[in-house]
């Protein structure tokens, strides 16, 4: 539109002019900041220019395009229009309307960037008109590149021949991108007519392929189909059309990055020739058929290779029944498997999976004949996330095979089974990997003990002769470990799991050197409500029964203590090098720490491992489906999170010693919470003692011991009582850590009845008191030490007398 701006002025001397009137009239001619260019060279209705894209002489009004131009090709004739160097334009519309014809746009070796929307389109036309855009030689390595909306043979008119085609064409150097969405109407092909080019989907937020052909539709035929790139992760869906691609991709199909190819029906095939189907880190894969790739679904097939990373997503989202391809297909290993929108999916042959198995929407997998690997490395183990209450798995003979990995310490472990209890394979059969050699497969472990031979045999009962049995379960009523009797018959399944030392793998004897392992047993999944009962005033060994981490803030309820042991296999600081407990409690904020209100945070029980619950009053605990936690961390180690305040007055007793490499560690702690909210007896919210191998630090109330003791706020007359054992001949040290205790109006002594001394302790700083374990037995009673508190009485003033120095 023309804009005209009048200018008037009325009886005033303007530039020397008097009651003049002044008239301005400014005249925009261009209708938007674009410009617009039409192509009058060959091929066109007026066809008197050349075949350079390049050329201005070419182009009506003249000049060459740019990046602000909209460029529209009518084309009526044949004609190899050619670029000859690099350009970026604005739109494209390239249109043919003619019979029995050929249009070519020859990018040959050079980048032809397309800005806003492209419309390639044939008009009208019988068989045999062909439309191309690409690159039309075998030898010249250009790119087109589209960053926006693109569209191919979008009106589907003069579509009587089956020969007339809209084709994007490329050979083995060049590139064609798509950036936005893509639509392709039914006399549309992507394709490569030469020798095989690159195609690339590389958005930056959602791309659809919406195809309205009713056949003849190809995005294949390439030597490589990429989605997504290092810096960009689209998410491709191919919204309807057909699903029979007539060709298939002859090299590479790689999604990318985060980038996500949703195939919706369609078929993204190999050419059986070779190529390797690649999910890269964090990518996702989303099939929604039941045919046209491997057998039972549209999992993209015929390629040579397949390599799925570890943290990539297969999604199985038919509202029909599909088959998931495994290792008979060449798919050997998922990452994270998500199956959806209900139905049976069905595992055509065994599969591992390294990360998390999904079933949504009340869907079922049926293991059939085959399993399915749940693996664990030092890096992560699989987890099944919460499934849903109608079956969620059926079995034939196919079981699931649940992996936990294990460092190298040789120590005890606390370990659960995550299989259901009626599940029929033994210990030997698990862990034993079937009584197999003792050779390095990086599997299983040699249990051991007084039924084993003097010379190592995987036939036997246990694998060698020890004094002790290296298997143990625990016994609520003795509150005591049973040693397993025969590896050979014990069933692996238990609710409480089992206490059992590691060396390493199988190759790894009683003698010399340590090893990682990993620990499996096959069996079907332990799924749905999971309850455990606490007796009164006792201990209870608690098997995480399913595989997957837990949250112990979901499952905690009051009839037990808000706190659970774990068993840390890492030798520092224990007289064995055999591991010890570690406790996490529930200091008020919600979370669960070691030690003390200011430890690192644990709030999961892992996948595979075992811990020990108590109740003063007797209750039970029941573990969901949703307690579930995604994730995965090594079996026994917490993650230290930074320090917190803490707002409740706290005295922390810590026990430091000397380790076998003279380094100070610490080997011990107890914790006292004052709170009138809290009790001077024992009940729920204290936490009894488990007693380590060597250095043992608790608190004594009453008959009890108690690594917390929560209790009423501090008097003038108490004492807390302390419970030292296992220590071994050498040098120790307390330090005695208090938190909002400062303006107490009493003081504290640390009484040591064995050298008859009583040392201040602060209740504003901590205090460290060193100390000695000698060959006095005296030196070692259990009740050496105990702290007493005793009144505060400031020091008063009664009198000031002065007397004035010489000076």
């Amino acid at each position: 539109m023309s804009k005209i701006y009048y200018l008037f002025t009325k009886n005033k001397t303007v530039c020397g002019l008097k009651r003049t009137l002044l008239f301005l009239c400014i005249i925009f001619l261009s209708s938007n900041v674009f410009g617009q260019k039409t192509w009058t060279g060959l091929g066109s209705a007026t066809s008197n220019g050349g075949t350079d894209f390049n050329t201005a002489a070419n182009w009506l009004p003249s000049g060459k395009p740019t990046a602000t131009d909209d460029v529209i090709m009518n084309m009526v004739n044949g004609a190899v229009i050619n670029l000859s160097s690099s350009i970026t334009i604005n739109k494209l519309k390239l249109f043919l309307n003619g019979n029995n014809t050929v249009v070519k746009l020859n990018v040959g070796g050079n980048l032809f960037t397309v800005i806003d929307s492209a419309d390639i389109d044939i008009i009208t036309g019988n068989p045999n008109t062909e439309l191309y855009i690409g690159v039309n030689d075998s030898i010249s390595a250009g790119t087109i590149d589209f960053k926006s909306y693109a569209s191919f043979g979008k009106t589907n008119q003069g579509g009587i021949g089956t020969s007339s085609n809209v084709y994007m064409d490329a050979n083995v150097k060049s590139k064609i991108i798509f950036r936005g969405d893509l639509v392709l109407g039914r006399l549309a092909r992507i394709t490569s007519g030469k020798e095989f080019g690159t195609l690339i989907f590389d958005g930056t937020t959602t791309q659809n392929v919406i195809t309205n052909n009713n056949g003849n539709f190809s995005v294949c035929s390439f030597k490589d189909v990429v989605v997504g790139s290092s810096t960009n992760s689209p998410t491709v869906n191919l919204v309807v059309g057909t699903k029979n691609f007539v060709d298939p991709i002859l090299g590479n199909l790689t999604i990318s990055n985060s980038s996500t190819l949703n195939v919706g029906i369609s078929r993204w095939n190999g050419s059986s020739t070779g190529g390797t189907f690649s999910l890269k880190p964090t990518s996702k894969l989303i099939l929604s058929d039941v045919t046209g790739g491997t057998t039972g679904s549209n999992f993209p097939s015929n390629f040579a290779t397949y390599i799925l990373d570890s943290t990539s997503t297969v999604e199985f989202n038919s509202t029909a029944a599909q088959t998931i391809p495994g290792a008979i297909n060449r798919v050997f290993s998922y990452g994270n498997l998500t199956c959806s929108k209900g139905n049976i999916k069905t595992l055509g042959d065994t599969i591992n999976i390294f990360r998390c198995l999904t079933l949504l929407d009340n869907t079922t997998m049926a293991l059939g004949a085959v399993d399915a690997v749940l693996k664990s490395n030092s890096v992560t183990t699989a987890y099944v996330a919460a499934v849903p209450i109608t079956p969620n798995f059926t079995y034939g003979t196919g079981r699931f095979v649940v992996e936990r990995y294990l460092q190298a310490y040789q120590s005890w472990r606390l370990l659960a089974t995550p299989i259901e209890i009626a599940s029929l394979p033994t210990i030997a059969e698990s862990w034993r990997e079937g009584n197999s050699a003792f050779l390095s497969t990086g599997y299983g472990t040699q249990i051991t003990g007084p039924q084993g031979p003097i010379i190592a045999s995987p036939t036997s009962i246990f694998d060698v002769y020890t004094q002790r049995i290296s298997i143990k379960s625990y016994d609520t009523t003795t509150e005591n470990y049973i040693p397993v009797t025969n590896s050979n018959t014990a069933p692996i399944a238990n609710l409480t799991g089992y206490y059992v030392f590691v060396r390493g793998d199988r190759s790894v004897g009683i003698t010399g050197r340590t090893g990682t392992t990993i620990l499996r047993m096959r069996g079907k999944l332990r799924t749905g409500d999971q309850v455990f009962s606490v007796p009164l005033n006792k201990f209870q060994s608690f098997g995480n029964p399913f595989a997957s981490r837990i949250d112990f803030r979901t499952i905690y309820n009051t009839t037990i203590a808000p706190s659970y042991y774990v068993w840390n296999p890492n030798p520092a600081g224990t007289y064995y090098n055999a591991g010890k407990y570690e406790t996490y409690v529930n200091f008020g904020d919600g979370n669960y720490r070691l030690g003390n209100s200011l430890g690192p945070i644990k709030n999961y029980i892992e996948s595979g491992q075992a811990v020990f619950i108590q109740s003063i009053t007797g209750g039970s605990i029941k573990v969901k489906e949703l307690d579930k936690f995604g994730g995965s961390s090594l079996v026994s180690r917490g993650t230290a999170t930074s320090r917190e305040g803490v707002t409740v007055p706290t005295l922390e007793i810590n026990l430091f010693v000397k380790d076998a490499n003279a380094d100070t560690v610490l080997a011990d702690a107890a914790v006292i919470n004052f709170d009138n909210n809290y009790s001077d007896g024992v009940d729920n919210m204290d936490v009894r003692k488990i007693s380590n191998a060597s250095d043992n630090l608790s608190i004594i109330v009453g008959a009890r011991n108690l690594v917390v003791n929560r209790r009423k706020p501090l008097n003038a007359t108490d004492t807390v009582f302390l419970s030292l054992g296992n220590t071994r001949i050498g040098p120790y040290r307390f330090n005695i850590d208090p938190s909002v205790l400062r303006n107490l109006p009493l003081k504290a002594y640390l009484k040591d009845k064995f050298l008859q001394t009583e040392t201040p302790v602060s209740l504003s700083e901590t205090t460290d008191i060193n100390f000695e374990i000698t060959n006095d037995p005296n030196s070692r009673v259990a009740d050496r030490f105990m702290i007493v508190f005793k009144k505060f009485i400031p020091l008063r003033f009664t009198a000031i007398t002065a007397v004035r120095n010489n000076d």
